[in-house]
């Protein structure tokens, strides 16, 4: 099975939006400085009248609101990184070939073979699917580069396959 496709910007923003509520960077993040900012803002608010829930909800939004802040420069410096170290491959033309035994990659840079034995994890979005070769690098395969969903699903379908019997 074959696809060729060019990235764009939105699918990296995608993949990142993907990637980083599932990072241990983020979640250990979240895990320790949640729960101290909730005490700060919980022993900061004043509600008159309302009571316990009111104060509960506020804390909660302003929470909430901390963790996409969170979420929103981990993506950006992400990004920034990107744009800045001005990536080639990031731009150009990728044909993405499976096969039994491998994933294969080609630009007109050069090729990359991976056995099924060194791809991390297969895993789709709902306009992308994703060859994870490590918890953070991937190929990054739109969906509308197939010529319908039903292609783009047996491919999916293919990589799992293959990669679940290589574990």
């Amino acid at each position: 099975m074959e696809v060729t496709y060019k990235n764009s910007l939105l699918d990296i923003i995608r993949f990142n939006l993907y990637c980083i509520p599932r990072m241990k960077g983020i979640q250990l993040l979240y895990l320790f400085v949640i729960p101290i900012l909730g005490y700060s803002v919980w022993s900061s608010v004043t509600v008159t009248n309302s009571g316990l829930v009111t104060k509960l909800i506020i804390t909660l939004i302003i929470l909430f609101f901390i963790m996409i802040l969170i979420s929103a420069f981990s993506m950006i410096f992400s990004m920034v990184g990107l744009l800045l170290s001005r990536d080639k491959h990031f731009s150009a033309v990728k044909t993405v070939s499976l096969s039994s035994d491998a994933v294969t990659q080609a630009t007109d840079f050069g090729k990359q073979v991976t056995g099924w034995s060194g791809i991390h994890k297969v895993s789709e979005s709902g306009k992308l699917i994703f060859l994870f070769l490590t918890h953070r690098t991937a190929h990054i395969i739109p969906k509308g580069a197939f010529d319908s969903a039903e292609k783009a699903e047996q491919f999916c379908k293919y990589a799992n396959e293959h990669w679940k019997a290589a574990m």
